[in-house]
């Protein structure tokens, strides 16, 4: 088959070719292909206070897929200072860091073998060593680590290639013996769980922020009536303390002389998304024995999140550092996970097996003891519930948009992910509405420098005076005033997304999408067309992948979509009359009113494609209307080999759900001015309360074909040769939209006397008691399959009427015993008009005997089941 897709660069070249006997181009944008994930991606707001891109990684084959939290954290290496350090070999065993370095403190006044004194430098060297395993040890296995080889001690301590060394969700080793035994056996560095509640660095650095994964996590203290600590101390001590990573700072309460403290406080535990946990863990300070005598351990559930008026979560006194003055908007309801009112250990540690997703947990404390609070750790295990890759608005030129492919591939069970990938399109560069909070705390959309506009209100005293509308002598009326503004007034003093991004956390308020320059987001199936509207400058693509199993993720690559141009016309119009009280299953004479802007630049038009819900009638008219010069079409002979010429038009195609028309070619005029208006009327049949019908516009100048295939997404010109399908070419139909609110093609009630509102979609009337069945047709009847040519086969025609859900529609033959003769179809149909063809051969392939049959049609459907029986005579 040959290839019709071209692949080519990003932008696209100026001055495309347009005009007599040029069909539009179908290219292709790919990622990675034109550009990259990494090119194509939409930032963060604001890096180093929100949740940096965490949600997507790349695998080997450059998929995109959801971020499993791990880290590879290697196996500490014994220093070369040490080497040769045979003194300090058994000391090295000791399993307590603290001892080690007291032993080898020591040996610094003993002689070496070489006569020499213990150095400082070694001593440096091994409490830098020693100080590495501390670290190392504060990791959890994320998988199960195995002896890549044989291997032993200089104390005969072995192993065998094979041995587990590491069980899963244990913690890595302590000491340097063990650690020597993981690099002999082959282990240089371990996966380990990532701790999503790390938030903050010991010395607020800007690069160590910069790297912890986490950047949305908040901890809320609750100690309403405490006074002996400062409430800086509560707010923004308390996280640094305890979410940093680090064991050695620590949150201590402990009474004082002479003051009593405060120790029943409640920690309330905001990840800022959901996580996959495997293991939360709650530590004193090491070797403190400061353990939490009784406590509650709560998780928020899962959708019951509520929010509560009043709460003000982010406050930038303090940038990145949440501020909380009431209860935080969102918060769930909490389960106890677990619970202790005599707690025996100094760790609280709450395993989940299966991972569970956690973005809440809550900690009351229920002891009058002292204790103290030094790290509260919560491990995810397995892949984001829900990670969201969203681009750039992407440049274009006026394209028309085609089919949307993409490949995909998956991480454990397939039934428990999914991917969704979703397009809109737009003509401006900025595809949402931002919002900020004023002095007064109101949410306004425009910006603080760009807002000097004019008052467009009449009855307004400023009437077409400039105002500023950050001035605060219009505080009352703002909003009126810029609601009064043009759409093009409003967007060039909007507030920009970068402007946004610039602004104090306690100065952003709402963000909308922008449904004025913009289409909304819309869920792309594969394979069929992307979408939204084609011809706009700019486009946009989402791709959310959703995991219901922490063990499950889905992986996409290849994404590509086609587009066409130039394009056949500008932004088409369509809308179509009568829209209102047509009789459901009635034939009924439609007409439709297109609008073809012919800009500079566009390609011209020799097709239309009607979408309808059943098989057509007669065409009744067809007229071009020329800004008042109308030219009427007459329909060429049946038959005709050629192409229409000038004053004709041609039926190319008539099949149960569309018919396209021929026409001669109509193309741009040399300013690019011209507007055509066609007007078709046809005989047709709406089944359901509403339906909406579909038009499209495409240049065909591929020539002569063995047949052409239309389908959903475009057009195939196809040759059938010895060997197969020969695909000569694709085109792309430009679909018509109904008119925005306010906008119209023609007063179809003035020109046609026919109900308009200015749509493709018709509202019908089902209340007339037609069967479920209905317009059962047998043409012709009786019929000969004799293959003369005539009359070789009849047509079934049926609608099938008010259906709410796919139902099963079979089509049989039986001869008058009532004995089956043929199966002809079977199948899951909504609400239309349907074709089944006889060619009066029975199921084994032979034709039947002459006589008359039984054609039953037969409905099982959510409202009920119902047949219908005609007959059919086979004559020879």
């Amino acid at each position: 088959m040959r290839s019709w897709s071209v692949c080519t660069a990003w932008v696209l070249l100026a001055g495309l070719l347009s005009g007599p006997a040029v069909s539009a181009t179908v290219q292709e944008f790919a990622v990675p292909g034109t550009r990259s994930w990494l090119e194509v991606q939409q930032g963060a707001l604001n890096p180093a206070s929100y949740l940096e891109t965490i949600d997507f990684t790349t695998d080997a084959l450059g998929g995109l897929m959801p971020v499993e939290p791990s880290v590879a954290v290697a196996v500490p290496v014994r220093p070369a200072a040490l080497a040769g350090a045979t003194q300090l070999d058994s000391v090295l065993a000791l399993g307590d860091g603290a001892a080690i370095l007291k032993a080898a403190e020591g040996l610094a006044d003993d002689k070496r073998p070489d006569g020499a004194l213990w150095s400082q430098a070694q001593l440096a060297a091994l409490t830098s060593y020693l100080d590495s395993m501390d670290a190392f040890s504060w990791n959890v296995a994320q998988r199960e680590v195995v002896a890549v080889q044989d291997a032993e001690l200089e104390d005969g301590t072995s192993v065998d290639a094979g041995d587990v060394l590491l069980e899963r969700l244990n913690d890595f080793p302590s000491t340097p013996h063990e650690a020597e035994l993981l690099r002999l056996a082959g282990i240089d560095s371990i996966a380990a769980l990532v701790n999503v509640a790390d938030r903050f660095d010991e010395a607020g650095d800007a690069d160590e922020l910069a790297a912890k994964y986490n950047k949305d996590v908040s901890l809320i203290l609750f100690g309403l009536f405490e006074t002996a600590m400062k409430r800086a101390n509560r707010m923004v001590k308390l996280p640094e303390l305890v979410l940093d990573g680090d064991p050695y700072t620590t949150f201590e309460r402990y009474d004082e002389s002479g003051s009593d403290v405060l120790q029943k406080f409640i920690f309330y535990l905001d990840l800022g998304r959901y996580f996959p946990v495997g293991l939360t863990r709650i530590h004193p300070y090491p070797g403190s024995g400061g353990k939490i005598n009784a406590y509650t351990l709560r998780v928020g559930v899962e959708g019951t999140e509520v929010e509560i008026a009043g709460s003000d979560v982010y406050n930038a006194a303090i940038p990145g550092h949440p501020d909380f003055v009431d209860v935080a908007d969102g918060m769930p309801s909490f389960v106890i996970v677990q619970s202790d009112p005599n707690n025996p250990v100094d760790t609280i540690a709450v395993g989940f097996d299966p991972p569970r997703r956690v973005q809440w947990l809550r900690l009351d404390i229920q002891t009058d003891q002292g204790y103290d609070l030094a790290e509260w750790q919560v491990l995810a295990d397995g892949f984001l519930p829900t990670a969201t890759f969203e681009t750039v608005p992407l440049e274009f030129v006026p394209a028309t948009l085609g089919r949307v492919y993409w490949d995909e591939d998956w991480v454990g069970d397939p039934s428990k992910s999914e991917v969704q990938v979703r397009f809109r399109t737009g003509t401006t560069p900025e595809p949402d509405v931002y919002y900020r909070f004023d002095a007064f705390n109101e949410d306004i959309p425009w910006s603080v420098d760009a807002a000097p506009v004019v008052d467009r209100r009449p009855e307004a005293a400023t009437y077409l005076d400039t105002v500023d509308l950050n001035d605060p002598k219009y505080r009352l009326d703002m909003r009126q005033i810029y609601t009064a503004l043009t759409a093009e007034e409003r967007l060039s003093v909007r507030l920009t997304r970068a402007e946004y991004a610039g602004l104090k956390l306690s100065e952003r308020a709402q963000i909308e999408p922008d449904l004025t320059y913009w289409s909304g987001y819309q869920t792309a199936e594969q394979g069929d067309l992307v979408p939204a509207p084609s011809g706009n400058q700019y486009l946009q693509f989402r791709i959310d992948l959703l995991s219901e199993d922490a063990r499950a993720a889905r992986i996409i690559r290849n994404l590509r979509f086609e587009y066409a141009s130039p394009q056949a016309a500008g932004r088409v119009l369509a809308e179509i009359g009568p829209a209102v009280g047509v009789a459901a299953g009635l034939d009924t004479a439609f007409t439709l009113a297109m609008e073809t802007p012919l800009e500079i630049g566009t390609g011209g038009f020799n097709r239309i494609k009607v979408d309808t819900p059943a098989r057509i009638g007669a065409i009744t008219d067809l007229s071009i209307d020329w800004d008042g010069a109308v030219q009427q079409l007459t329909r060429q002979a049946d038959g005709a080999t050629t192409e229409p010429g000038p004053g004709e038009y041609s039926l190319v195609a008539l099949e149960d759900r569309y018919f396209v028309i021929g026409l001669d070619p109509v193309y741009p005029s040399g300013d690019g001015t011209a507007a055509p208006i066609v007007t078709l009327s046809f005989g047709g049949r709406v089944i359901d309360f509403r339906t909406t019908f579909g038009a499209s516009i495409y240049l065909d100048t591929l020539g002569v074909r063995d047949r052409t295939e239309y389908t959903r997404s475009g057009i195939l010109v196809l040759d059938d040769t010895d060997t197969g399908v020969d695909t000569l070419g694709t085109i792309l139909p430009q679909q018509a939209k109904s008119p925005l609110q306010g906008e119209s093609v023609v007063d179809l009630l003035e020109t046609a006397g026919l109900a308009d509102r200015n749509s493709l979609s018709v509202a019908a009337d089902i209340s007339g008691g037609r069967s479920l069945l209905d317009n059962i047709g047998l043409s012709p009847n009786p019929f000969s399959p004799n293959g003369d040519g005539v009359n070789d086969e009849v047509a079934i025609t049926y609608d099938v009427l008010r259906l709410i859900n796919a139902g099963t529609i079979s089509v049989q033959v039986y001869d008058l015993s009532g004995r089956s003769v043929r199966a002809l179809r079977e199948r899951q149909l909504t609400s239309g008009g349907y074709t089944e063809i006889w060619d009066g051969t029975d199921d084994a392939g032979d034709l039947v005997a002459p006589g008359v049959y039984m054609v039953r049609i037969n409905a099982d459907v959510d409202v009920g089941e119902k047949a219908i029986v005609h007959t059919v005579a086979v004559a020879y």
